[in-house]
């Protein structure tokens, strides 16, 4: 990501974002006060606070996980084929 268009690519909709703001109840009422705009948020400070806590980003490791666990599960019934593999490596890959 560019430094420069860092504020217009954060999206306050990502996983570890939302997740974070499950518990972080001063933040969450930050953001409410953005006036349904988020150019009035400072989003390098919400992603600090994001990343410095860890919370929103295991939370999101873990939904990713069982996502790929499922989707491990399903590919058993589909039919051997090249794509099937390339789509079990990258699977198998988030899972470790």
């Amino acid at each position: 990501m560019d430094e420069t268009n860092f504020d217009n690519e954060l999206s306050l909709a990502c996983a570890p974002i939302l997740f974070h703001l499950q518990k972080d109840q001063a933040l969450l009422q930050y953001v409410q006060t953005c006036d349904n705009d988020v150019d009035n948020l400072d989003m390098k400070m919400i992603l600090s606070t994001v990343v410095q806590d860890g919370y929103g980003l295991e939370s999101t490791k873990n939904l990713c996980q069982l996502h790929a666990k499922e989707v491990l599960n399903e590919m058993s019934s589909v039919p051997d084929c090249e794509a099937k593999n390339a789509l079990l490596r990258i699977v198998k890959y988030l899972l470790h």
